[in-house]
């Protein structure tokens, strides 16, 4: 069976660009490959974001993983923290790393111009990243699109440690791509829809009704009700709620929303309390589970702890192999 590995950093609520990108992703494929979840709570640790926080955050996303349907029999949900030999084989792995190639990463690139404090950690986040995806040799990882320029450096990392130790251990990792999941954007139908981003742009597994038809009352629209030209700047937002309604509402009322549109009668606050209950109608059983599921720690504790028992063991015997090959020996 073939090994695919996800990670979240525990930094902020999950919303419905997780749910379909990766955590819906994992559901369907939990039977097929051997999956680890991972919660990133050491990389969470440099958005200067307190223990506090952080802790609150893993309790309730594996609740929302447990909710979305997220089977513990079959995947290890467990924390990177729990892991001491990601850290190591991170130490291996800046070895085999240049900082030609970390010097031309995006989102580095990214933080120091919003951030002019940005420290070593996020300078070398892909080397743990690579050091989390390659402690289990994954076949596979299942990332958004923003992270691709982070797995290729995976990719190279691996190349290169195998190339230099005259091995093939280290497998070749590709990104898990699922065409039938679209590139949820942020309400403006401009951004990647974010943790990071502005609230009111992103809506999250936890919004209650009232508070989603707030936000997507809110869209920028044509109030004239016509079509709205290539280079109108509401375009992008229109379309939008185009694609959220072809994922949360049936098949029908799509298309009676579109023609609606094509016919320059379209009432987009009609739209936009449909949408809204669509949306709400198929989050709220996930709110309703993760509640209960919080009220439920112990529970939740004993599956990260397992998680976390099942995904050292192949991470003892994959560093034990590397050591081996580096030739780190215990006298």
């Amino acid at each position: 069976m073939k090994t695919l590995v996800s990670g979240i950093r525990p930094n902020g609520n999950l919303h419905i660009g997780h749910y379909f990108g990766i955590l819906n992703t994992i559901k369907i494929l939990q039977n097929k490959y051997k999956c680890y979840c991972f919660i990133a709570n050491i990389h969470s640790l440099n958005n200067n974001k307190s223990s506090l926080i952080i802790n609150q955050n893993i309790i309730k996303i594996t609740a929302q993983y447990l909710s979305i349907g997220l089977d513990p029999k079959l995947i290890n949900i467990y924390l990177q923290s729990s892991l001491k030999d990601v850290f190591e084989l991170y130490y291996y792995l800046n070895i085999n790393s240049s900082l030609n190639e970390l010097n031309k990463i995006k989102t580095f690139k990214e933080n120091l111009i919003n951030n002019k404090k940005a420290n070593l950690a996020t300078y070398t986040y892909p080397i743990l990243m690579a050091s989390d995806i390659l402690l289990q040799n994954a076949d596979y990882v299942l990332i958004g699109k923003d992270q691709r320029q982070n797995l290729e450096i995976t990719r190279k990392i691996a190349r290169r440690f195998n190339a230099k130790y005259n091995t093939d251990f280290f497998k070749i990792p590709n990104m898990y791509i699922n065409n039938n999941v679209p590139y949820i954007l942020s309400l403006d139908g401009i951004n990647k829809m974010g943790k990071s981003l502005n609230s009111k742009y992103t809506i999250y597994l936890s919004d209650d009704y009232i508070t989603i038809e707030n936000k997507i009352k809110k869209v920028v629209t044509n109030s004239n009700k016509t079509k709205c030209e290539v280079n109108n700047y509401n375009c992008a937002s229109i379309n939008n709620l185009f694609n959220l309604m072809k994922l949360f509402s049936h098949k029908s009322t799509y298309l009676y929303f579109m023609d609606s549109y094509k016919n320059n009668c379209i009432s987009y606050y009609d739209m936009k309390i449909q949408l809204s209950k669509d949306i709400y109608n198929r989050i709220k059983n996930i709110q309703y589970k993760t509640n209960e599921l919080i009220n439920n720690k112990k529970y939740i504790i004993d599956i990260i702890k397992e998680g976390a028992y099942q995904a050292r063991k192949s991470a003892s015997k994959n560093i034990k192999e590397i050591r081996n090959i580096i030739g780190v020996k215990n006298l």
